[in-house]
């Protein structure tokens, strides 16, 4: 029996060299859809059979329901939020600079990948990630690499989706009066701060997939650009992470000082990890990274501030590096470093969660989502 087009939720490629062309495509009836909206001609555009059949259900469920009527200013806003959310589409399958083939291993649930001389295992969702460094992995067997290229597809197009789903919330927003401040709404897709998210999401995730980009929403007005869930974390939805590359202490503080409850925060920034070293030092104890994490800086810092220094020009060679490795450029951060961040993370995220509950016992409400916020018409 045949799907109707309403019920394919996601678009699929049968061929990975189709991934490029159809995140194109995709990204031309979005632009499509948006320029329909602002010249109020959306139901037309909508009832296009080839439209609905590209974008899936799910996305042209979110166009269905797009009843807030245009503005001058509600579109220059709608069309530049919009704009970075396809821009971030288009990173996830965009052509990679470099490939690496692999071969699949039912063993491991892992691609078995030749770099240098060694081989290296790579999850799926590593695969995934690599494309946003442009890394690709092409398995050998044919079905393999379908798998993957809609794997990538699909991660991608929920995203985009869940981004737009935000998107039109915030417009209703402002429409509605909730959101005065509109134009102070910026975000820039390839700024290096993103790029720090995704190298720290990658290391927290080297051994097992722990850690996802938080939710547009979560990001613009929770304070949150990671989510990290761990066994037994006394958290639905994963602990809550802010990740900031700040080296320098006085700066740290002024950026994360505004912030009310901290505590149920992790904040990783080279400066937290240059303190977290201090602290297991004075008390005798061994910080995650080892002994060896000195032995990753070129000379000794002498306080922690040089410290929090060293760590911060390490993240940035590593974002800055040309070379091409099937895991991106995570390797290039020593391994004393990962552990660090890794051990860092895992001990911050139990310990606010803890801090969370006792607040919300406390105080029920006290730390309202985002959505509870804005009126729920799109």
């Amino acid at each position: 029996m045949q799907m109707s087009t309403d019920e394919i939720p996601w678009p699929s490629v049968h061929d990975p060299k189709e991934l490029g062309a159809m995140g194109d495509r995709i990204v031309l009836a979005i632009e499509e859809l948006e320029e329909c909206w602002r010249r109020q001609c959306l139901e037309r555009a909508l009832g296009c059979t080839d439209n609905r059949m590209l974008l899936g259900s799910q996305l042209a469920g979110l166009y269905d329901r797009l009843t807030v009527q245009p503005s001058e200013q509600l579109s220059r806003f709608r069309k530049e939020w919009i704009q970075n959310t396809l821009d971030e589409f288009r990173s996830a399958w965009v052509e990679p600079t470099a490939s690496f083939r692999a071969v699949w291993s039912d063993s491991t649930h892992a691609y078995r990948v030749a770099n240098n001389g060694t081989e290296i295992s790579v999850r799926n969702d590593q695969a995934r990630q690599a494309r946003i460094w442009r890394v690709g992995i092409e398995p050998d067997d044919f079905r393999q690499a379908v798998h993957l290229a809609n794997s990538v597809l699909h991660a991608s197009l929920y995203r985009l989706a869940a981004d737009i789903r935000c998107i039109g919330r915030m417009c209703v927003a402002y429409e509605s009066g909730y959101l005065p401040n509109a134009d102070q709404i910026h975000w820039n897709v390839h700024s290096r701060g993103i790029a720090f998210e995704r190298l720290i999401a990658d290391i927290l995730n080297e051994e097992e997939f722990c850690a996802t980009r938080a939710s547009l929403g979560e990001d613009l007005f929770e304070w949150t650009d990671l989510r990290v869930k761990y066994p037994g974390l006394p958290r639905k939805y994963g602990a809550r992470v802010q990740v900031k590359l700040i080296g320098d202490e006085c700066l740290e503080s002024q950026q994360t000082a505004h912030r009310r409850n901290q505590e149920i925060y992790v904040i990783l920034t080279p400066v937290r990890l240059a303190q977290y070293i201090e602290q297991c030092l004075e008390a005798g104890a061994q910080t995650w990274g080892g002994d060896d994490i000195w032995a990753c800086f070129p000379g000794q810092p002498a306080d922690t501030s040089e410290l929090a220094h060293a760590l911060s020009k390490v993240f940035e060679r590593a974002i800055e590096s040309n070379e091409s490795h099937p895991l991106g450029p995570m390797l290039k951060v020593p391994s004393p470093v990962r552990r660090l961040v890794q051990g860092f993370v895992r001990t911050a995220a139990f310990s606010a969660a803890e801090r969370m509950r006792a607040l919300v016992n406390e105080r029920p409400g006290a730390i309202p989502r985002w959505r509870s916020r804005f009126p729920k018409r799109r």
